[in-house]
């Protein structure tokens, strides 16, 4: 599926100024006015930190492949068919329509 690209719309404080930051630090502005986050930034703010942190997690099991540690193979292929499920099922999040609706049948 082919990505769409969506331009950041910058944001204007409380001044006018327009601005790409969270606070407004324009040129001779002073006013440190905070900017209201949007959806698109909030997603960055949020989602940036927490791949970082599976990705972590992820190496960090990895650790557990060294000589020190004793596992079968069918341990290992559980492991990661857990991890695999997990996976799809937050990805599949992110591909199902938002929109719910409802409606009475009768």
């Amino acid at each position: 599926m082919a990505s769409k690209k969506v331009e950041e719309k910058k944001q204007r404080c409380e001044c006018s100024h327009i601005h790409d930051a969270a606070v407004c630090s324009a040129d001779g502005c002073g006013c440190k006015e905070p900017i209201p986050e949007t959806p698109r930034t909030r997603f960055k703010r949020l989602a940036i930190p927490r791949v970082i942190g599976v990705l972590n997690s992820l190496r960090i099991l990895g650790n557990c492949s060294g000589s020190a540690y004793e596992y079968t193979d069918a341990q290992v292929d559980e492991m990661f068919s857990a991890i695999r499920g997990s996976l799809e099922a937050a990805e599949l999040k992110f591909k199902q329509p938002k929109q719910v609706t409802f409606e009475f049948h009768g």
